[in-house]
């Protein structure tokens, strides 16, 4: 498994960074899009999207791909905070599909505090 940055855009004065999650096979596995600190708004990275193939869940991509996360921010980001606002239209509808997501969030080291029945916060602290 292999991680690196693939795209960046600057958009509405944020810096939005992709990185993709390959496998040895050159094939994409997955991909988290984040949004650069900052400091005049607290200094901290944003998690606005995280994606796994099909194909490849449950087999360490999103795990993966916010380790990597973690090390850009340690070495990158002066060690800023990450944050995740985790919402699932599934559990707005009823069902359990919310405890999944911030069960991901939680094995990962971030903190998660539930807003809503269908929407979570998580933050990972250094």
């Amino acid at each position: 498994m292999r991680v690196k940055e693939t795209g960046r855009e600057e958009k509405n004065s944020s810096v939005y960074v992709v990185i993709k999650c390959f496998a040895e096979n050159g094939e994409e596995m997955g991909w988290l899009m984040y949004r650069e600190p900052d400091p005049a708004a607290g200094g901290v990275l944003h998690i606005e999207l995280i994606v796994t193939s099909p194909r490849y869940r449950r087999r360490g991509v999103g795990s993966a791909l916010i380790s990597h996360l973690k090390e850009l921010s340690r070495a990158v980001h002066n060690r800023a905070d990450i944050c995740v606002y985790i919402s699932s239209l599934e559990a707005a509808q009823g069902h359990t599909r919310l405890s999944c997501l911030t069960s991901f969030y939680q094995k990962n080291d971030f903190k998660v505090e539930k807003i809503s029945r269908s929407e979570a916060m998580g933050r990972f602290k250094f």
